[in-house]
């Protein structure tokens, strides 16, 4: 089958050729960069082994990239909340309330809470996010940056275990019980050794190319885009 396929590509060459294909301007921009590339290929092949060796990544260099790089290798800054959403209607939520509706749906679901109801139970009974309805409204773990600004504002602005004023979203109104606050943390070496020969290596490999191309410019004057 490969003989075969051999034959009949030197057939269409021929035919190629016969009919001066080869001869246009067209086809000699092609050949050239067919050319440029081989060329480039058969050199990288040459000192393929040579540049592999220089990009070796030990752990002591994985271990200077985490130390040069420590902002990459924090765990980012997360908290743990309930909440209770009261939708106002939209197209998100066609089955939500009147903005007048969800303020006393509200103001009922704080009266509950006053009243000695746990938030948990309120979130069962009232609440309209099916995320977090089942689990008494409860989001753990959850990175900064994931929920609508408006809601982690409030998250931030809370004191830890009290329930804050309602909070208006796109979504409707919020009931939030902040329960933790997890601070931004520097990640232990050992357990970001993975990502950190990661980036020691793509580090590696760009320094040991561009030195290698460094040399070849010194030895051959050359401008991009010049023939």
């Amino acid at each position: 089958q490969y003989t075969k396929s051999f034959v009949d590509m030197q057939l269409l060459a021929a035919k190629a050729r016969k009919d001066g294909m080869d001869k246009t301007e067209a086809f000699k921009r092609k050949a050239e960069t067919a050319l440029t590339q081989v060329l480039a290929t058969e050199i990288l092949a040459k000192e393929g082994p040579v540049l592999q060796a220089k990009m070796v990544v030990k752990e002591e260099d994985a271990k200077a990239f985490y130390d040069k790089h420590k902002a990459q290798f924090m765990t980012p800054e997360k908290f743990n909340a309930r909440h209770i959403l009261v939708s106002i209607k939209s197209e998100r939520a066609p089955t939500g309330l009147s903005e007048e509706d969800a303020k006393a749906k509200v103001a009922k679901i704080e009266e509950a809470l006053k009243g000695g109801k746990k938030f948990e139970d309120a979130a069962k009974e009232f609440s309209d996010d099916p995320g977090s309805k089942d689990k008494g409204g409860l989001y753990e773990n959850i990175t900064f940056g994931q929920f609508v600004p408006e809601f982690e504002k409030a998250v931030r602005l809370q004191k830890v275990g009290e329930v804050g004023a309602a909070v208006r979203t796109p979504f409707g109104f919020h009931l939030i019980q902040v329960e933790k606050l997890i601070p931004a943390d520097q990640e232990p070496f050992e357990t970001s050794k993975e990502k950190a020969q990661a980036g020691a290596t793509k580090e590696r490999q760009e320094e040991v190319w561009s030195a290698f191309l460094d040399v070849i410019k010194k030895e051959i004057p050359f401008q991009y885009g010049a023939g």
